[in-house]
């Protein structure tokens, strides 16, 4: 049994062809019309543009090349004057214009008028020519103008000499030199209207009897009438001159006579060159006529096909919109709408959801299509939730910092470790600039552009960062991401404090042992020669001061003679001359004692103490030593003391600790004796772990970094010479790291001072 026919059931391809074919049956109907018409159309046209229209294009052409050149010889006219070669070079060239074109005419009024211009044009480049020869001639003349005024200048100045060496009378002489500087501004005069005038007023007649120029020359020529009653050299040098001026004037005049001739030529090329022009128009004027002619039986021609065109376009039109409107609705729309409405519920989430078409035709293919494609995505997006799941668990419990970027430097990653650095999520900082929400990285963009553009890991060792009152160290390090068609980066940043510090504090450490070592040696060698220049000094000293009077007064009263007198003051020096050898040999002696301190480790003195008396005692002692209170008075500084009483009492050598205490508060009061604001030491004690942790803080200026790197080397110190041996830290250094196996180190304050950390074992095993 044959089914029933249904549109739905017949194929899309099927439709679409009849439709085409209804289409290009029209189409070629209309184009059939369009091919007798413009058949037509072309048998009236071919004869306008085989002649008429040739002529108007060749006119058009000719008119153009008229108004260039009329063009380029304004330009030539403006400046070819005294630079003969761009004259020559430039006339030749325009004269091949109007030339050429009388070669592509073919005779008439046309012809005589082109060639009436040619020849127009050059008598302009012969009279251009002329007007340079006359300036050349001008030029000529103002040189020798100048030059005979010069020598003018030149022998009354040697005739002022000759006479006043001789005594004559010099006054006529000096007036002659004043005349002459005269004369000299004049023709400067004379040369600065002319520069002004020219070009434009020479091109009409200069006026003898009115013409500024003119004027000056003649009275220039008067003036110099006065050098002839002059001695005779002098007299032949003024007539020389006079006439170079009226060589000049001459030139002058025939250099205007030829600039009027060079504008009545300039007249005449634009006449001939209005002629040629009104020729063409006329010929245009007449192809008009014919043009107009063929347009009205072209137009005839166009409104019939017009007619016929319309007709057919309009049922074309109509049957179009017929069918594409039951084409849309039946073919396109019904089943869009449906799909559609299964593609939201998939974006909604529902994959779950099915589309049902009821369709045998293509779309069914497209049905079929977008349900295996939901069922797949279904199955797809739960195995993507779990793996980006387990990523995310990855990247939030790695230790590193981890940040990813675009081209552009926008963030596209953030872990956790991100979030708790700058105090923000994921969702506040995605698609915004890296620079902006992690600050420290700002600096870093350089090269996260420079590791995306050339494809290259790019690290950055130990880079400071300033947090709180503390710096840190981090190592960063670029990934450039070049996958599937995805650019960026990823950024990485490990802490690398703890690592940093333990390096300073091994190199220090190697360091200290080294030159401990070295100082033992040197302290040895040093000890014995010093121990005998202290005892030869000591002998010297009951030797010779031994019978010495108690003082000088007691000598007189003695009665001792002025001999013994004059001796004793000779003694009483050489006692401070010894007295300055003992100073220097006991302070080299405490310089090898401290060197000593590097190379020993001593058990000796060790007992249990409580590390906040030990450092009330050192500030006792601070305040009450004489020698230390003769530089700071301890009195005057505010202690702040942070301790916890609860930390336990522990093994050390009280003395030497107290002489580590005293050694940075010594230091501490000297620094903080140059600032202005009040002096204050701010002590802590705290106990973490096996260890009890001193902390000294001063709120003086500070130190760079390049002198805390360097601050417990031995001998280094930032005080004048003569004021420190730099060995205080040093031994302090010492006493801690090597005496009791603890940890010393300094940091600078951001709000300004020092801070001394001292990390001592709370036991000695802890210290083992």
């Amino acid at each position: 049994m044959r089914r029933p026919f249904k549109l739905s059931n017949v194929r899309i391809r099927t439709k679409l062809l009849a439709i085409i074919a209804l289409i290009i049956t029209v189409f070629i109907m209309i184009v059939l019309t369009v091919l007798i018409s413009f058949q037509r159309i072309e048998n009236v046209l071919g004869g306008v543009l085989a002649g008429d229209m040739q002529n108007v294009i060749t006119n058009a052409l000719m008119e153009r090349e008229l108004s260039s050149i009329a063009a380029d010889i304004n330009l030539l006219l403006s400046t070819f004057f005294e630079d003969e070669a761009h004259l020559k070079s430039e006339g030749q060239r325009l004269l091949e214009v109007p030339r050429g074109v009388v070669r592509r005419t073919n005779g008439g009024d046309m012809d005589a008028s082109l060639r009436l211009f040619a020849q127009r044009l050059e008598f302009l480049l012969e009279q251009c020519q002329a007007v340079n020869r006359a300036l050349r001639r001008l030029s000529a003349a103002d040189r020798h103008l100048v030059s005979a005024i010069d020598g003018l200048e030149e022998v009354i100045a040697d005739k002022l000499i000759d006479a006043a060496l001789v005594g004559d009378d010099t006054s006529i002489l000096k007036q002659l030199s004043i005349l002459a500087v005269g004369y000299r501004q004049s023709l400067l005069e004379i040369g600065k209207l002319h520069a002004q005038r020219w070009p434009e007023t020479y091109y009409t007649t200069l006026e003898m009897d009115r013409d500024p120029l003119l004027a000056a020359i003649d009275e220039l020529n008067l003036r110099l009438r006065t050098l002839m009653a002059s001695d005779p050299q002098i007299a032949n040098m003024g007539r020389e001159i006079i006439s170079n001026l009226q060589t000049y004037k001459a030139a002058l005049l025939a250099l205007n006579a030829v600039t009027v001739e060079l504008k009545n030529c300039i007249l005449a090329v634009e006449n001939a060159k209005f002629q040629s022009t009104g020729i063409m128009q006329k010929l245009d004027k007449d192809v008009v006529h014919a043009v107009n002619a063929a347009n009205t039986k072209v137009l005839g021609t166009l409104r019939v096909a017009e007619a016929s065109l319309m007709a057919i376009s309009m049922a074309l039109i109509a049957a179009l919109i017929l069918l594409t409107t039951f084409f849309f609705k039946s073919i396109i729309k019904k089943p869009m709408d449906d799909i559609c409405n299964g593609i939201k519920a998939f974006r909604r989430g529902n994959l779950d959801a099915r589309i049902n078409l009821n369709r045998s035709d293509e779309w069914h293919l497209i049905e079929d299509a977008l349900n295996t494609m939901a069922a797949d995505l279904s199955t797809s997006y739960a195995d993507l939730k779990k793996a980006q799941s387990l990523v995310a668990n990855f990247i939030d419990s790695m230790p590193s910092v981890l940040v990813g970027v675009d081209r552009e430097g926008r963030v596209t990653q953030w872990n956790r470790r991100a979030k708790r650095l700058t105090g923000l999520s994921f969702e506040a900082v995605q698609s915004q600039p890296l620079a902006e929400v992690f600050p420290c990285l700002k600096n870093q963009m350089n090269r996260i552009w420079t590791s995306i553009r050339d494809r290259r890991v790019i690290r950055d060792l130990k880079v400071p960062r300033k947090d709180k009152d503390e710096t840190r160290f981090e190592d960063i390090t670029i990934y450039p991401l070049m996958a599937d068609g995805v650019e960026g980066a990823v950024i990485r940043v490990d802490d690398v404090t703890e690592r940093v510090r333990l390096e300073e504090m091994m190199i220090q450490s190697e360091k200290m042992l080294s030159v401990g070592g070295l100082a033992a040696g040197m302290a040895h060698e040093i000890n014995n020669p010093l121990a005998g220049i202290l005892q030869n000094m000591a002998v010297l000293e009951n030797r010779l001061l031994g019978d010495l009077p108690a003082n000088h007064k007691a000598a007189q009263a003695a009665g001792t003679s002025l001999a013994i007198i004059q001796a004793y003051s000779e003694k009483r020096n050489l006692a401070v001359m010894l007295e300055n050898i003992r100073v220097s040999g006991k302070r080299a002696a405490t310089i090898v004692k401290n060197m000593l301190s590097f190379a020993h480790k001593s058990d000796r003195m060790i007992s249990s103490h409580d590390l906040c008396t030990l450092l009330d005692q050192t500030l006792e002692l601070a305040q009450t030593d004489y020698d230390m209170k003769k530089r700071y008075d301890f009195k005057q500084i505010r202690i702040v003391r942070e301790y916890d009483r609860s930390v336990p009492i522990i093994p050390c050598e009280s003395s030497k600790l107290q002489q580590v205490f005293l050694n940075i508060l010594k230091n501490g009061a000297e620094a903080m004796a140059s600032e202005t604001r009040p002096a204050m030491f701010t002590l802590r004690v705290n106990g973490e772990g096996d260890w009890i942790t001193v902390e000294i803080e001063d709120n003086g200026p500070g130190m760079n970094d390049a002198t805390r790197r360097r601050i417990f080397e031995p001998f280094f110190t930032t005080k004048p010479v003569g004021q420190g041996t730099g060995l205080g830290l040093s031994v302090s250094y010492f006493i801690i790291t090597e005496n009791h196996g603890g940890e010393m180190d300094a940091h600078a304050v951001d709000t300004g001072g020092t801070r001394f950390v001292i990390r001592l074992p709370k036991s000695r095993k802890a210290a083992a």
